[in-house]
């Protein structure tokens, strides 16, 4: 069986590692005692967004240490100005005081630049939460989150997810609820960010996935209908409500939805309306803005 580490144990492996082991030497001691868990997907996804979140931090640390010795060097490299002297060589007081730049500008009467503002993303149907997580930990302090999803497992895991990155409620909130039931309504029109990967298999195209999609899925988080956009089109009704202006739209689709998605939201008097390419450039997701915000009575 392959298990993967959560401590160093001698001879065997280290803390993260994945490695084979005998299933009695897995199951009667390992597991019992804490020292490792089963590879089974829900732990290899965590073991995913560990890495991810450590390989961020060195990223960060290095980038701030980086930031921190360029803006040594250049206090260092600033020449002090000689203060002026008199006629017998003594400096003149007062003459070598300096203002910063924020005294220049208040003198000035330029006003201050404005605090940047924290973005807000609403994420329908989260699952493990691996948008919403990847969001908040890679643009930490610039974005917070809000992510639902009807699954109470789903909900589950990822607020375990959200607890192994060191991320906390404010920055990630979980919501168990029907698409977007629960957002409370002074919230209504205050997202920047509307994204899903909702259920969108076609209920024809259900019948045909492969083993490894439908055996390790459930049907609820797969199926989309008879044309795979049943929770799109919901979702397109709710996104004028919950953006604000200039709010973006956007959801994974079947590929072959993707079209009929976009003219929808054409419909719907969404603007900007395209369809993106993926990493391995295959059509894959609608985005489009919502330049006329909704409030409903």
């Amino acid at each position: 069986m392959k298990v993967i580490f959560q401590q160093d144990v001698r001879g065997q492996g280290k803390k993260g590692e994945m490695k084979e082991v005998s299933e009695g030497y897995g199951r009667n001691y390992l597991l019992p005692r804490g020292l490792a868990v089963e590879a089974n997907k829900d732990n290899l996804n965590t073991l995913a967004l560990k890495e991810k979140a450590r390989k961020a931090q060195e990223a960060r640390e290095r980038a701030e240490a980086e930031e921190a010795a360029a803006q040594a060097a250049e206090v260092e490299a600033m020449e002090t100005p000689e203060p002026e002297l008199d006629e017998y060589g003594i400096a003149i007081e007062g003459n070598d005081q300096q203002t910063t730049p924020a005294q220049d500008a208040a003198e000035a009467n330029v006003p201050a630049p404005a605090e940047p503002r924290t973005a807000r993303v609403l994420e329908v149907g989260c699952g493990t939460g691996c948008i919403s997580l990847s969001l908040a930990w890679e643009r930490r302090g610039h974005v917070t989150c809000t992510a639902t999803d009807i699954e109470p497992r789903a909900i589950d895991l990822a607020t375990k997810n959200r607890d192994a990155l060191g991320l906390t409620s404010d920055e990630v909130a979980f919501s168990l609820t029907n698409l977007v039931s629960s957002i409370p309504r002074e919230e209504w029109g205050t997202f920047d960010v509307l994204v899903s990967n909702p259920p969108y298999i076609p209920t024809d195209v259900m019948r045909s996935l492969p083993r490894e999609v439908k055996d390790f899925e459930p049907d609820l988080a797969l199926e989309g209908g008879a044309d795979g956009l049943d929770i799109f089109r919901r979702l397109l009704n709710a996104a004028p409500y919950m953006l604000r202006a200039g709010g973006l739209f956007a959801c994974e689709l079947y590929e072959g939805a993707l079209d009929a998605a976009a003219e929808l939201c054409r419909q719907a008097g969404l603007s900007d309306v395209r369809i993106v390419h993926d990493l391995t450039d295959r059509p894959r997701i609608v985005r489009a803005i919502v330049t006329e915000p909704k409030q409903r009575i």
